[in-house]
């Protein structure tokens, strides 16, 4: 991790602070993705591992570019993740207001100290001047940089164009807008002054190992907070979190917001586990899954690592499958999650289900609990309950082509239903079906493959799947025979009987 106490490289960031206050400050452009939390979660361990605030401040300067109920989805998908704050928009506290638009006086005011102390001057160059300046420094194969024109008016010059209302921003480079909003840069320190934030841990743009992105930020806040006269915060960079390929994060990725993954039925626990596991924090973490609670116990600064971490979402599929197995070996929590899946289950399927009493059973309580003990090892995320493969738990297709010859087929069919209604409820277990379905094969004659392929087409319409006895077992005795009898009846009528 890059600690830097006014750029001192102070490996060992202090968590012996005083009131220690920090904040996490997301901009209300879209979802919260996992590099944004990952920053809130680090922020926030801090902060409960020293005994300090935790504060949500949103910094909206960039109009154009809001989302509206962006800031009330972020704290929704906080408060799911379980980060409580203590202070902000919703929440208040003695610093606020806690959003930036609410507080464009302070800027203002600080952007005239600013100017009068001569660290800042107005700048009335119109945009068509800047763009030809940019012209003339891509021509020579430099970076775009203002040339100071404005910084040598005369003061009688200045006086006229204020007289004559001419637009114009205040610079430091540029810290306040001709719309009287302020910059990115200098509403985040007068901010992190007025808030009395004592330590600032955000991400950074990791290019071959060097700091790039906010260590060029953290220059000038440091060089903006020393020319108003303010004590700049401690800043400690987190190592970047970027995608497999090696590139960079971005909002624009619909599958790492923070809410795609809490659709597709992945727990908090298990994300914040995984986070964890690819930034570090924590020490050396067994195989448990550990609570926000635990966690913050584990953390330090001093164990987060120095290097950019690869964002491997398969990671995150074992571990939340770990949850699942851990929550019904507990019995934590079960009743909910077989709401959830029943819910789940008629929300997905609510045109073909039907109203029949034997639909009904197999979504009462003890039946979706059994096929979940069942689909322990085959599920990751809850959804997974619904895809085609799992399906047949739920639902009967009439949509089936039998193997060939027909006849054959229903003949079979029969001779199934009739030995599995010998069977009790008690004994229709996979080990006592395949006894009696190889029995079954070798008294008539028939092909085992060729009758567990027929089996399985009835209860599943799937060429490959679980083994055809332990479908059974799962669907039950009741449920088994409706399906036997159901594809019996469809091809009576055939013509090809």
């Amino acid at each position: 991790m890059k600690v830097l106490n006014y750029f001192n490289n102070a490996r060992y960031f202090s968590q012996t602070c005083p009131d220690v206050r920090v904040r996490f400050a997301p901009s209300p452009t879209g979802f919260l993705h996992l590099g944004g939390l990952r920053t809130a979660l680090y922020n926030y361990m801090f902060a409960r591992s020293t005994n300090g605030t935790f504060i949500l401040r949103v910094e909206d300067t960039d109009q154009t570019r809001v989302v509206p109920e962006a800031i009330d989805k972020i704290q929704e998908m906080l408060g799911w993740m379980g980060i409580t704050i203590d202070e902000g928009p919703k929440e208040g506290g003695k610093y606020g207001p806690y959003i930036q638009s609410q507080r464009l006086n302070m800027y203002q005011n600080a952007a005239k100290v600013l100017v009068e102390t001569g660290a800042a001057y107005r700048c009335f160059c119109t945009e068509k001047r800047l763009d030809l300046i940019r012209k003339e420094c891509a021509k020579r194969n430099e970076n775009p940089r203002y040339d100071n024109h404005c910084r040598h008016l005369t003061n009688e010059e200045l006086q006229t164009k204020l007289a004559q209302k001419q637009q114009h921003v205040i610079r430091f480079k540029v810290v306040l807008k001709s719309d009287g909003y302020p910059t990115y840069h200098l509403a985040n320190i007068v901010d992190d002054h007025l808030m009395k934030i004592t330590h600032v841990l955000r991400g950074v743009v990791c290019i071959e190992e060097y700091l790039y992105e906010w260590q060029t930020s953290t220059t000038k806040h440091i060089l903006l907070h020393k020319a108003l006269n303010q004590e700049p915060p401690n800043y400690a960079h987190l190592p970047l979190i970027i995608n497999k390929d090696g590139k960079k994060l971005s909002k624009r990725q619909q599958d790492i917001h923070l809410e795609s993954f809490k659709n597709k039925g992945y727990y908090p626990q298990a994300i914040l586990n995984f986070l964890i596991r690819v930034g570090g924090g924590c020490g050396q973490l067994d195989e448990t899954l550990y609570t926000i609670n635990d966690l913050i116990d584990k953390f330090s600064l001093k164990n987060v690592r120095n290097n950019s971490s690869r964002l491997e979402t398969e990671r995150l599929d074992g571990i939340n499958q770990m949850h699942i197995h851990t929550l019904l070996e507990k019995n934590v929590d079960t009743k909910l999650m077989v709401n959830r899946v029943r819910q789940l289950v008629q929300n997905t399927f609510s045109e073909r289900l039907g109203n029949s009493e034997l639909q009904a059973k197999i979504l009462k309580d003890e039946n979706v609990e059994r096929i979940l003990q069942w689909c322990k090892p085959r599920i990751y995320v809850l959804q997974d309950l619904v895809k085609p493969d799992l399906q047949f738990l739920w639902l009967f297709s009439d949509n089936i082509k039998l193997p060939s010859p027909i006849r054959d087929s229903k003949a079979a069919i029969k001779k199934v239903s009739t030995i599995l209604e010998s069977i009790d409820n008690e004994q229709f277990s996979p080990e006592i079906l395949n006894r009696h379905l190889k029995k079954l094969s070798t008294d008539e004659k028939i092909k085992y493959g060729w009758l567990m392929k027929l089996l399985r087409l009835v209860l599943s319409n799937l060429q490959e799947g679980p083994q055809v006895a332990e479908m059974m077992a799962i669907l039950g005795k009741e449920a088994t025979l409706d399906r036997l009898s159901r594809c019996h009846d469809l091809f009576v009528d055939k013509e090809y009987q």
